[in-house]
């Protein structure tokens, strides 16, 4: 692969769309086989997730809509982390089912709690809320930083996952400052920096060729599935 770093905006735009690509078709054609573990399906999946958001911040940031694109482009490289901690080792695939019962069981206790004071509670809703409470205590929370530590890939976290969060994919100051201007009269998008495109295609290409080079060194090793490389 040519360095994304190196090329014109169009050449990069032009290498993202081959790896989109080749991740759906390496995708396809693992999910069909019947050597593919139920672990890999789910990674094939959530990877899947991560190839559909690097199009999006190519798409978005083409009508120079930067903050949405730096939202997409976090959701990517938080679905390369679960998808290559599962590629990694199968059993983190139960750690991914634990953080979803947490979150859904934390979510309809919110609800309850958000509808009722603790004090003016009925008896029904103390007993769903130590239902949802059991859930959560029984099934822990696994965020996107322990997938990354279980993927080996912690350097890309810190390097572009919490970066992109304070570009614009977050809301905090910093996301402010980049994507507003104010003048006397009213306060503007401005789309964000004119650099912020160059830096989403090159980190979308870069998500891409990590996730496919941990899927195609996890599910092919044998050399039952030939790998195939995107055409320059």
């Amino acid at each position: 692969m040519q360095n994304p770093f190196e090329q014109p905006i169009g050449k990069k735009r032009a290498q993202l769309k081959k790896y989109v690509v080749h991740s759906r078709s390496i995708a396809n054609r693992l999910w069909g086989n019947e050597d593919t573990t139920d672990p890999q399906k789910i990674a094939i999946a959530m990877w899947l997730k991560a190839v559909e958001s690097c199009e999006a911040t190519d798409v978005l940031g083409s009508r120079q809509m930067y903050g949405a694109a730096w939202a997409n482009l976090r959701v990517a490289y938080e679905c390369l982390f679960y998808a290559c901690a599962i590629l990694k080792n199968p059993e983190n695939a139960e750690k991914l089912a634990s953080h979803h019962i947490f979150q859904v069981a934390k979510l309809f206790k919110d609800q309850i709690n958000d509808k009722s004071k603790a004090n003016n509670q009925t008896v029904e809703q103390k007993a769903e809320i130590a239902h949802y409470e059991k859930y959560i205590k029984a099934h822990p929370n696994w965020p996107a930083a322990d997938a990354a530590k279980a993927a080996d890939m912690f350097e890309q976290y810190s390097d572009f996952f919490r970066t992109i969060s304070q570009l614009g994919a977050h809301a905090n100051i910093s996301s402010l400052d980049q994507h507003l201007t104010a003048t006397k009269d009213r306060l503007m998008i401005r789309g964000g920096r004119s650099e912020d495109r160059d830096s989403q295609i090159n980190m979308a290409i870069l998500c891409l060729a990590l996730g496919l080079e941990r899927l195609e060194a996890a599910t092919m090793p044998t050399g039952k599935i030939k790998p195939e490389s995107p055409a320059e």
